[in-house]
């Protein structure tokens, strides 16, 4: 098979995620820049959802000891999900949105393929990302006059109540902004000046991002620091 052809299966498999791969003159760029050939051939067809070693195996062909490296490594890229429980391993295919705009860019050291995938990126994002979405606010709404004032609920809250969120959470990590990180690895991107190691994430997914190294452990105290830094 060609690498077009290989190319070409992926990202119709990338497309029937939530999120799609939307058309834009930088997508195609993109994925190859973030994805080998030989990655994409092996993740063509791998699940959306936890799937067990065993049944991957079974449905790429191959042998679990021989599946299960590759699928590590891929995990270590943050293009594959990795979760384990009751003794039991899952995978499953990361989405564009996921990979393309958050996972690469979490860790800030600048090696050769995220220098590479930033300004691809930079512009994807504003060049047909986010086309399909364009409207989505009034999508399948009209409008009804009621002859009265709305009240704007919205508010911005108090440090205090917005840290309470950091209390309810049994395991914390941070990583890069995956914004401010894409944009300091643009050379035609403005540099951001702001911190960057401040993004939060909690739970199931911040475990992935530890156990992949694509971020660090951090406890409430240091948090609640960050917190106050990245405001």
């Amino acid at each position: 098979m060609s690498e077009e052809e290989i190319y070409r299966r992926f990202i119709e498999w990338m497309k029937k995620s939530w999120y799609g791969l939307p058309e834009a003159e930088e997508m195609i760029p993109l994925i190859k820049t973030r994805y080998t050939p030989e990655e994409a051939s092996l993740l063509t067809g791998l699940p959306y959802s936890p799937t067990e070693l065993e049944a991957l195996a079974k449905l790429k062909g191959m042998n679990p000891s021989e599946l299960a490296p590759r699928l590590d490594d891929l995990a270590s890229k943050g293009v594959v999900f990795r979760s384990a429980s009751g003794g039991k391993v899952g995978y499953s295919l990361n989405d564009s949105f996921f990979v393309l705009l958050r996972s690469s860019f979490w860790q800030e050291y600048p090696d050769q393929t995220r220098k590479a995938m930033a300004p691809l990126a930079n512009r994807y994002f504003y060049r047909g990302f986010f086309d399909p979405y364009a409207g989505v606010q009034a999508r399948g709404l009209r409008a009804i006059p009621v002859k009265e004032t709305i009240a704007d609920t919205r508010e911005i809250l108090p440090y205090e109540d917005v840290s309470k969120v950091l209390d309810a959470q049994d395991y914390i990590c941070v990583t890069a902004c995956s914004c401010r990180n894409r944009k300091n690895l643009d050379p035609d991107s403005p540099h951001c000046k702001h911190p960057t190691e401040t993004c939060l994430h909690f739970g199931r997914l911040a475990r992935y991002i530890v156990e992949q190294g694509l971020g660090r452990e951090i406890y409430r105290e240091e948090a609640k620091g960050n917190f106050k830094r990245g405001r």
